[in-house]
């Protein structure tokens, strides 16, 4: 389904998202790419697909996810391996 290589240190990625997760609870687009290692066209392919969850727009060009979205599909990939 996803490429492994991307997520080789999922724990690290882990504590990062409950890091921002504890002190935002929202997440935008370069940042869950960044912690994903994937670029802008991917994630939002991945949306597209289904294969991420939808983002919710605080506006005419913001975006933004719930981290325990983020979280979740982290563990299900984790899950999946």
């Amino acid at each position: 389904m996803y490429e492994v290589k991307y997520y080789k240190n999922i724990k690290h990625i882990k504590i990062m998202i409950d890091k921002l997760k504890a002190e935002y609870g929202l997440l935008r687009a370069q940042e869950v790419t960044e912690l994903l290692k994937i670029g802008k066209s991917t994630l939002y392919a991945w949306v597209a697909k289904g294969s991420f969850p939808k983002p919710v727009k605080l506006g005419e060009r913001m975006s933004v996810w719930y981290a325990k979205d983020v979280i979740d599909f982290v563990e299900g990939l984790r899950n999946e391996n």
